[in-house]
């Protein structure tokens, strides 16, 4: 009985599918819905990409820097040469570190890769970050279809971490990028990021606009980032961020990441900070930034409470005037608007500022007294143009240096002849001067490295470190200076 139900079942089952087969026209459905998509073009970003990938190159680069070695304090040095005679001529010990005679600065050699985007086909222009070819003795770029080119420096600018590089004996086969406005970037468009991640050759990522205007970041002196979600990895630097209609955005330049990975978080450098700046280095061979000669701060809810402004959340609060000249500023007014656009921060001020070039007149929006008013101000040198090769060292601008000899007593030690850099004069609102120096001060020595002269001294901070701190002797006391 069970056994015959089954099969009733089953017969059942198959009549009422040979019934619905016979009233719908089942051959023909099926039929037209594989025509139908056989015909049906699959999203790509290919038609992009074969408009933009032939613009973006992959560099390689082999320099060389100067690096610290480590060396023992003076005073130890010359208390074991005079105790035990280590350092006379002949010793093994002449050229360690147990002796003041060898040179604490070591040549290491590197190569290091990156990517670059071709702005000028005709020239051979390509935009890159300075840290690609920075301290660079040989460059070479290997475009799209395969072909390498030597390559020069044209200019750098290590405060917005960009750089132009041209290619040597330009044959003509080259295709330059179409550049868009990055002013009209909204959050949520659609990016492409093009580079050489980890020297794998050319890569696409895509993603979409996460964040504009980010500053902050530690990255640069300027920051005024693009950030985004498309992935951005080591050797993708200087590679070209686009949008869908192929055209370049901004250039790649860092990642935020606790181990080198990528999570998501780029930062590019908008299209119109890339072009401002690159006008200027092919122009002038270097950049001609404007100032606008004022120390601030970000306004926040306590200084706009007692500026008696509590309406106003975002701005610049004017803490002091530098330059008067040309000046219409005063101390305890909050800038909120740069030629007619929100500015929100100071950060974000000073990296449109700094894309501008001295001698550019601007419109500012500022509230003076609660009254809401525009001014209009010409924009001075930066410091960097004030400065001569006297007194233009890295990180202590408008500082004029002197090598002397210095009597010191140890504490320990008998009374020894010291070499220091005397400080002779001070450039007023110079970085020298923020960062804490005064005429008179003798600096002997730099992120934990005795120096002996100017030229030692040159050579640590020509590596731009992120961290510069000096050991100084004022007066009779020594003391630490950071920046």
């Amino acid at each position: 009985m069970k056994k015959f139900r089954i099969i009733f079942y089953i017969f059942f089952f198959i009549s009422n599918i040979i019934f619905t087969l016979r009233n719908v026209n089942a051959k023909l459905l099926p039929f037209n819905l594989i025509k139908k998509w056989n015909n049906y073009q699959l999203p790509s970003l290919s038609i992009i990409l074969s408009k933009v990938t032939p613009s973006v190159v992959n560099i390689n680069v082999q320099g060389s820097i100067f690096i610290s070695q480590f060396k023992l304090p003076q005073n130890i040095q010359e208390y074991l040469n005079e105790k035990f005679s280590l350092c006379k001529e002949g010793s093994p010990y002449k050229d360690t570190p147990i002796c003041g005679n060898n040179n604490n600065i070591l040549q290491q050699k590197f190569h290091s890769i990156g990517s670059g985007v071709i702005i000028n086909s005709k020239k051979g222009l390509i935009v890159t970050n300075n840290h690609v070819i920075d301290h660079a003795d040989y460059i070479s770029v290997e475009l799209n279809n395969g072909k390498i080119y030597e390559a020069k420096i044209l200019g750098q600018d290590p405060k917005t971490d960009l750089a132009l590089i041209q290619i040597k004996d330009n044959t003509g086969n080259l295709k330059s990028v179409k550049i868009a406005n990055s002013d009209t970037l909204k959050v949520g468009d659609y990016t492409i990021a093009i580079g050489n991640p980890y020297g794998l050759g050319e890569s696409v990522t895509s993603g979409i606009i996460s964040g504009l205007g980010r500053t902050g970041l530690n990255i640069e002196n300027f920051e005024n980032f693009i950030q985004t979600d498309a992935a951005i990895n080591k050797g993708s630097s200087g590679g070209a961020l686009v949008n869908l209609n192929g055209d370049l955005i901004g250039i790649n330049t860092a990642i935020l990441t606790p181990n080198e990975g990528n999570i998501g978080i780029g930062f590019a450098i908008p299209s119109n900070t890339v072009m401002n700046l690159v006008n200027q280095l092919i122009k002038f061979g270097k950049i001609e930034r404007g100032f606008l000669g004022i120390y601030g701060v970000e306004l926040d809810p306590q200084i706009a409470k007692v500026m008696k402004v509590p309406n106003i959340f975002k701005g610049t609060f004017v803490r002091e005037i530098i330059s008067s000249k040309n000046n219409l500023l005063k101390p305890g007014d909050i800038i909120v608007t740069l030629n007619n656009k929100i500015i929100g921060s100071y950060a974000l001020l000073k990296a449109k500022i700094s894309i501008l070039m001295r001698g550019t007149i601007i419109k500012l929006g500022i509230i003076r007294n609660g009254i809401f008013k525009i001014i209009e101000i010409k924009l001075d040198d930066f410091y960097d143009n004030k400065f001569s090769n006297e007194n233009n060292i890295y990180g202590i601008e408008g500082a004029y240096l002197k090598n002397i000899f210095l009597e010191k007593k140890y504490f320990i030690f008998k009374k020894t002849k010291k070499i220091g850099i005397k400080v002779t004069q001070i450039v007023p609102n110079s970085p020298a001067e923020i960062i804490g120096l005064k005429k008179g001060d003798v600096i002997i020595g730099i992120n934990q490295n005795n120096i002996n002269n100017i030229e030692d001294l040159k050579k640590i901070l020509d590596t731009h470190p992120s961290l510069i701190l000096l050991d100084i002797i004022r007066g009779n006391k020594e003391l630490y200076l950071l920046n």
